[in-house]
């Protein structure tokens, strides 16, 4: 059965309480055991909580840094029980806080520098260590099995129902203020559903009916 709900946030609000608002709408359908998102909602309280739940699965892909011609986060190895980074050089940097800076003299001597670092930098490799790297670096390892990857495909139809929810206007809202944009996302969402119920009963071949008569309407 399809369950798509939408909802709508100002835009300078942050994405994870987009997650937090769809809360009440999808506790209708049940305890969220298995929860798919995308890294902007592993702060929301859904994430919290369906994590910390018995049993409960969160499925994400790790944040993926940008390549440009140097190396990047990923190509560094982020030691949190130690405390350390280690370069791909093979040195060490020390993680304070949110960050591990390597010594500015070894990163100027470096046979590597010119793979690690642009020609005009003026400073030493430094490294931003997120609050969730754990959390990040679980995601990473799940990408690299058979088992993770086929995981996260599971997340594919999802993608092709968020397409659909945004078809009718593209990127833009159609009204100014969020409450009324939000009872048209949700008016969006529910024909979706139609749609979709009005699809699965044809492939079927069989005539759905509820008890009082009602039947599926074929929306076209």
């Amino acid at each position: 059965m399809p369950r798509e709900v939408a909802a709508v946030l100002p835009a300078n609000a942050p994405e994870m309480h987009g997650a937090d608002k769809l809360r009440c709408q999808i506790a209708v359908f049940g305890v969220v055991t298995s929860l798919f998102v995308d890294c902007a909602f592993v702060s929301s309280e859904l994430f919290a909580e369906v994590r910390a739940r018995a049993g409960g699965e969160v499925v994400c892909r790790a944040l993926r840094p940008a390549r440009r011609g140097v190396y990047v986060k990923t190509d560094f190895t982020i030691d949190l029980a130690a405390g350390v980074v280690r370069c791909p050089a093979g040195r060490l940097a020390v993680i304070q806080s949110t960050h591990a800076r390597f010594a500015t003299a070894e990163c100027a001597a470096c046979p590597s520098r010119g793979r690690c670092q642009p020609a005009t930098a003026k400073e030493c490799r430094t490294i931003a260590v997120h609050p969730d790297e754990a959390l990040q670096q679980g995601f990473r390892a799940a990408q690299k099995t058979p088992e993770g990857r086929a995981r996260l495909r599971e997340r594919v139809p999802v993608e092709h129902g968020l397409s659909h929810q945004r078809a009718p206007h593209s990127r833009f809202a159609r009204y100014r203020s969020v409450a009324k944009n939000d009872f048209d996302s949700q008016r969006i969402a529910a024909m979706n559903n139609l749609l979709t119920i009005d699809r699965r009963v044809r492939r079927s071949g069989v005539e759905a009916q509820r008890p009082g008569g009602l039947a599926y309407v074929n929306v076209n």
